[in-house]
């Protein structure tokens, strides 16, 4: 239930983005959507580099954690036996 409002919160903020980019872009010149066009590149590239950065270790640390538990469990049963 709670990752279901999360993500109802997060596609909001996303119409709430792609509208205001919209106005932005109907409201400005040629030259000023160049330039948008150019930050909004650089942006996008920033956000996906965080989140790789931040998510592979994340990756990592889960997997690891789950070998672990799966040892552990093994090692368990090995001993009731």
């Amino acid at each position: 239930m709670r990752n279901r409002s999360l993500l109802i919160w997060l596609m909001i903020a996303a119409g709430a983005v792609i509208v205001g980019l919209a106005i932005v872009f109907s409201t400005s010149d040629a030259k000023q959507n160049d330039q948008l066009r150019l930050e909004l590149g650089k942006g996008l590239i920033q956000l996906l580099l965080v989140v790789l950065v931040g998510a592979a270790p994340e990756l990592l640390v889960d997997r690891y954690q789950e070998q672990q538990l799966r040892a552990e469990q093994q090692q368990e049963f090995r001993r009731e036996k």
